[in-house]
């Protein structure tokens, strides 16, 4: 068999060196989640991917300036003005200027133009950076380019020697970029740091430190990478600090490359772009610095990023090195022309009073004040988080907030092999489908977390996002917050633990209800109790953001004011984490793998695509399996039902299995220790009783409560593993709402059948004999382990993980167990239950232990499937 000619090992390893955060690990899985999100193949908890990854505003709706897309038509198709109604809808400035070029650029847009660009376009590129500075601009100085990143490769390849050790002072953190090209040419970074304590700023004393240092290792430092506005900090230099670095670049030889695409995106009161070219000759040191200035259509207000657009402008350069430059970019023939074009109209917009200026002039203004909005919103919203600080986004399109990654999440990177802010975005893309780039991706201060994110989503989407974001962030930070949810869910464990104790009281009385007529009896008071309170906090909320909306009079208020009364199309959060709700019954949110993999054609993978039919589907689970769990107590004991009612959390694994899940060999462990456990507690009810009894049926009612608690177990089963589905689909609100709804429907069409059956005057007969005190167990048992262990529970796993959340709910059948000891007295089990309620207890702790090790494993899987 012949070798295989290529290998990653015999390739160049310079390539293979080379990192694109921008573009790495998280991006691609990214993609692979909006490839299954678009062929409806897998099920995650958000509805689409937002990629805040990268400046790319118009992939996130921003609409291409009228006057450019105009002139670029006219030019690619100057015979559309032969149609009358077509040309009478261009502006006779736009058909001009289209007119004038296509005269000027031989063979139009489909012919090669000169290696460095038309002239024609060069010399409006030259005469709007003349404008621009007050400095004049020779055109053959300009170099048009496809993007901004060909002109930073043919920099590197002009400076960069192969065999020296030639490096460049980068900033940190830097646009990757700039690293990547280094390691594709053989060059070494050389880093600076931006203090970012005071405000991401240079120090050139710093920088002098580290180029002394680099000299003395043996390298030889060229140039000076400096990006403003910064990406990804987004700070704008003042004038000074530009003045301090080109004079340090003057007096140690250095080449400034200075990256300048973001120069239309300054916000900040009292700041201002100044260009490193106006400084050099503002200083009278012209000729006597080299610099690079570097400009693009991808940013600004223009966003034209697929047109590929931009130059550089050589200052300082010897007409021998511009030679060599100039053939540099004729290995490379030419840019495309229509992004050419582009440059020019970048640079030399409709002037005020021509046809086109006024719709122009809004279409820039109301872009940049929008950025400017979503800017101050973003960064306002990141340092409300806790453990988070972000400075000001003075310029760009990005905030790069520092954050605190508990040392949990630390320790788990560590064992993934990952950095902390890595683990930190892959998890927030699981969750939100939001996606950031690692601060690691652009270089940071050792020992300090940071990620990247646009604010490039519309105003609309920016909510979404940030309260999406801020949900994440205190899921995953121990904070105050989870505190309180431990706390709120070991509260739910003990309520739910003195579910069967109450119901047994229940069934000792004479003449006990049915169980079907009990439960919907406590399902309708349930569901009234939570309706109430539901609408109390609704109407204290709608107030309070009425009054915040009359107050500020704008549509952030207003945004605000919809956001308190959820009108919210996010639905994660506390509804997420929501199990079955069946008081003693285990539950288990599906991890976002399995969330991944669903849809692959499993038994259960279907999927509802209303939330009325779902919230329905998971109604009727709850109320089936709450009903059996009824009417098992009636033949059980109220601790041995506690831990049968425990196989759910065993059971769950099984039936992903059936809904297409991969489930870990662990977990597959947990599931047969659990089943044993069960079939322990089982038999100490039979223990003594003749196998040709049970045979035959004669066997004691123990065994016939035991199948029938089993029974519940399923469909609790089924409650959690399709809400686990369904909640990450669907407004928290409205698929809570409808479950309840369901719930208590099917509740009135059970006492509807009842009333049919015996008469009302039977019914009402039948409950009204009942004592006090019945009704108040009745009530507390409804109140207690239905709507307020809901209510705790919703409230506890917003902010706790759900294999944590698990684990606490496996203490239930020990607080029924302690429950029935003080109010049923005579409740006793064997040697052999107690036996196999330990194992189930360590079953489902395995269970919810094995599944956050599959998450974790599978992560990594995914991640390095897509490496490139």
């Amino acid at each position: 068999m012949a070798p295989i000619a290529l290998t990653v090992e015999t390739i160049n390893p310079n390539l293979v060196k080379a990192e694109y955060a921008v573009r790495g690990e998280i991006v691609n899985i990214a993609k692979k989640m909006q490839l299954d999100l678009a062929e409806g193949k897998g099920v995650y908890p958000f509805q689409k991917i937002l990629m805040c990854n990268i400046g790319n505003p118009q992939v996130l709706g921003q609409k291409p300036l009228t006057y450019y897309r105009q002139v670029v038509v006219l030019c690619e198709y100057p015979q559309i003005l032969e149609v009358p109604e077509a040309a009478a809808s261009f502006p006779q400035d736009a058909k001009d200027l289209a007119a004038s070029l296509l005269s000027k650029i031989p063979g139009g847009v489909g012919a090669y133009s000169e290696s460095a660009g038309a002239p024609v376009l060069r010399q409006m590129v030259a005469s709007a950076i003349a404008e621009r500075d007050g400095h004049p601009s020779d055109w053959q100085d300009v170099f048009l380019t496809s993007g901004a990143s060909p002109a930073v490769h043919h920099i590197m390849n002009t400076l960069i020697r192969k065999g020296a050790r030639d490096g460049f002072l980068v900033p940190i953190p830097q646009y990757p970029l700039y690293s990547a090209s280094l390691a594709l040419y053989g060059g070494e970074l050389v880093p600076y740091y931006l203090d970012e304590s005071a405000g991401w700023s240079m120090s050139v004393p710093h920088m002098k430190a580290q180029l002394v240092a680099a000299r003395a290792a043996g390298t030889e430092v060229r140039a000076v990478v400096i990006i403003n506005p910064g990406n990804p900090t987004g700070q704008c230099l003042d004038v000074d600090n530009q003045r301090e670095v080109v004079q340090f670049c003057k007096d140690e030889g250095l080449v400034i490359i200075a990256d300048e695409v973001y120069q239309s995106n300054v916000y900040a009161e009292g700041k201002s772009f100044a260009s490193f070219k106006k400084v050099v000759c503002d200083m009278g040191l012209k000729g006597e610095v080299a610099l690079v200035s570097l400009h693009s259509i991808s940013k600004g207000f223009t966003g034209e990023c697929g047109r590929r657009g931009g130059y550089m402008e050589l200052t300082g350069f010897s007409e021998g090195v511009k030679a060599q430059v100039n053939k540099l970019a004729s290995i490379h023939l030419c840019p495309n022309l229509s992004g050419q074009i582009c440059v020019a109209l970048m640079s030399n917009p409709p002037k005020p009073g021509s046809p086109s200026y006024e719709v122009y002039a809004k279409e820039k203004c109301d872009i940049l004040a929008s950025l400017r909005r979503r800017a101050v919103r973003m960064v306002a919203a990141l340092n409300e988080l806790e453990g988070v600080s972000c400075n000001d986004a003075e310029g760009a399109m990005y905030a790069f907030p520092r954050i605190t990654v508990p040392q949990k999440a630390c320790d788990a990177a560590a064992a993934l092999g990952k950095k902390p802010d890595w683990l930190y975005c892959r998890e927030l893309l699981a969750e939100t489908g939001i996606v950031v780039v690692p601060g690691s991706g652009f270089g940071q201060e050792e020992g300090t977390q940071h990620f990247r994110t646009t604010f490039l989503p519309s105003e609309d989407d920016i909510g979404l996002a940030i309260d999406s974001l801020t949900r994440f962030h205190k899921s995953f930070l121990a904070n105050p917050a989870q505190i309180q949810g431990y706390l709120d869910l070991v509260v739910v464990s003990l309520l739910w633990g003195l579910y069967n104790p109450l119901l047994k009281i229940v069934y000792t009385q004479d003449n006990p209800l049915d169980p079907a007529t009990l439960t919907a009896i406590r399902t309708l008071l349930s569901a009234a109790a939570l309706g109430i309170a539901a609408a109390l906090k609704a109407k204290g909320e709608s107030g309070a953001a009425a009054a915040a909306a009359a107050a500020g009079g704008d549509e952030a208020a207003a945004a605000e004011a919809e956001a308190l009364m959820g009108i919210s199309a996010s639905g994660s959060g506390a509804a997420a984490g929501e199990q079955a709700s069946a008081p003693g019954a285990i539950g288990s949110s599906v991890p976002f793998v399995q969330r991944e993999a669903a849809g692959k054609g499993g038994l259960l993978a279907y999927a509802f695509t209303g939330v009325v039919p779902a919230g329905i589907e998971l109604g009727l689970y709850n109320f089936c399996g709450t009903a059996l769990q009824a009417t098992g107590l009636q033949y059980v004991s109220a601790t041995r039902a506690g831990f049968l009612v425990q196989l759910t959390a065993v059971l769950v694994p099984v039936l992903s299995a059936l809904a297409g899940e991969r489930i870990p060999p662990a977990v597959w462990g947990a599931v047969g220790l659990g089943l044993v456990g069960s079939c322990l507690v089982a038999y100490d009810g039979i223990a003594g009783v003749a196998l040709e009894d049970i045979l035959a049926g004669g066997g004691p009612e123990e065994l016939k409560g035991t199948a029938i608690l089993c029974a519940a177990c399923v469909f609790y089963s089924l409650a959690v593993i399709r809400l686990g589905m369904y909640a990450p689909r669907f407004n928290s609100i409205d698929l809570t709402a409808v479950k309840k709804v369901s719930l208590a429907s099917i509740s009135l069409v059970w006492l509807g059948t009842g009333l049919q059956a015996s008469g009302l005057d039977d019914v009402l007969s039948s409950l009204g004999g009942r004592s006090a005190g019945l009704w108040a167990i009745i009530a507390l048992s409804a109140l207690g382990p239905g709507a307020g262990a809901t209510f705790l529970q919703t409230r506890g796993q917003s902010a706790v993980p759900a294999t944590s959340a698990q684990v606490i709910y496996s203490l239930t059948p020990l607080w029924g167990a302690l429950a029935a000891s003080v109010l049923l007295g005579d409740e006793a089990m064997g040697g052999w239950a107690w036996c196999g309620g330990a194992l189930v207890l360590a079953a489902s702790v395995l269970a919810a232990l094995g599944q956050r090790g599959k998450g974790q494993a599978e992560a990594v899987e995914a991640a390095d499937k897509m490496k490139i």
